[in-house]
């Protein structure tokens, strides 16, 4: 069952007297269950279908999050706000190759906006966690490389 179907699931428990509900919500559950290609009619459909997902995952910010989360990996010690430290901060900037400008003196990931955006919107997308202590992996990193087409 995928997050999207356990959070509706969850949210509203059918009881006896809900079956017409219980029975639309598995429907619309198996929908958003199978993969995109097969709800295509035709092969130009899957064809024009795996071009828009390569075209998707090919765009900048979804390579850019990636590299995030990639450079993030198992865990990487954090600030006490939540944010990479500078030598972790600098690395990922380099790493992204935006063509940011790196300051001589870079005091916190603050000091690197376009490496503190991308890293922002991994965080706010759940590809990262944060505490005080580690930045990891989200509970969606594993989305972020998933093919949509073969959605499990």
């Amino acid at each position: 069952m995928t997050r999207r179907a356990r959070t509706r699931a969850s949210s509203r428990a059918p009881g006896a007297g809900d079956a017409e509900l219980a029975a639309t919500l598995a429907e619309v559950g198996a929908i958003l269950d199978t993969p995109l290609a097969v709800l295509m009619g035709t092969e130009e459909e899957r064809a024009q279908a795996q071009q828009l997902a390569a075209d998707a995952a090919a765009a900048p910010a979804m390579s850019r999050l990636a590299e995030v989360v990639a450079f993030v990996g198992s865990g990487r010690p954090a600030t006490q706000a939540g944010n990479l430290r500078v030598a972790d901060a600098i690395a990922l900037a380099r790493r992204l190759d935006t063509g940011e400008e790196i300051p001589e003196r870079v005091r916190s990931l603050d000091d690197l906006p376009d490496t503190a955006h991308d890293f922002e919107w991994a965080a706010a997308a759940g590809f990262l966690a944060r505490s005080t202590t580690k930045v990891v992996a989200g509970p969606l990193a594993g989305d972020i490389e998933r093919d949509p087409l073969q959605r499990t």
